[in-house]
């Protein structure tokens, strides 16, 4: 079978071979950046609560390196609610309890969004040392833990399988953050917020 390309951009291009996928880099792409993405995904696969395409291998060739991933038959969350505007509202509900799912989880080797929040701040230069210090100081009064976050959770990223189950692709913007602190779909904010207000009553003794 050959390689039948899936998504293109100026960046990246990722191809579909047999039972794989292939995400290639352009060319002079860093490769820190690459063995991240391949590092975060490696993490957060072994949840077993969540379904993640499991990573293979990392290579480079001609100069361009690729990442190398489990192919799953199907369509995005995206495609999906482009075909199917009717059922907006059932989409919708199922992508806002997978984010609930995916903040239930932990995964503590991965970084911290507090840190990451950190290093930001202290290295944006419009900030007056005022304004610094004061964000500085109320983000060092968050919580601490490591509960699960995507870091770009929208309906491309996440793919409706042959199988019927839903698989989350893309962390290369996961972290560990503070749970109360996570985007809200605004069709179902009440409802997400009153979940996981119930969720945090229940585990705050582990925080």
């Amino acid at each position: 079978m050959a390689k039948e390309m899936i998504f293109s951009s100026a960046k990246k291009t990722v191809y579909r071979d047999g039972d794989t996928a292939i995400k290639e880099f352009c060319e002079g792409f860093p490769k820190a950046e690459v063995l991240n993405e391949a590092l975060c995904n490696a993490r957060v696969e072994t949840i077993e609560a969540l379904n993640v395409p499991k990573v293979l291998g990392v290579t480079v060739t001609d100069g361009k390196w690729s990442i190398i991933k489990e192919y799953v038959p199907g369509k995005t969350l995206e495609q999906l609610m482009d075909e199917n505007p009717d059922k907006l509202d059932e989409y919708m509900s199922q992508m806002v309890d997978l984010q609930l799912l995916i903040h239930s989880q932990a995964c503590p080797l991965l970084n911290k969004l507090k840190e990451k929040t950190i290093r930001s701040l202290k290295s944006v230069e419009q900030l007056d040392e005022s304004t610094r210090y004061e964000l500085l100081t109320r983000l060092d009064g968050m919580p601490k833990h490591t509960k699960l976050c995507h870091g770009d959770f929208n309906p491309s990223n996440i793919i409706v399988g042959d199988d019927g189950k839903l698989y989350v692709i893309d962390w290369v913007q996961s972290v560990g953050r503070r749970l109360g602190h996570f985007p809200v779909l605004h069709a179902h904010q009440s409802r997400l917020e009153d979940r996981v207000g119930q969720e945090d009553g229940q585990d705050d003794h582990q925080r």
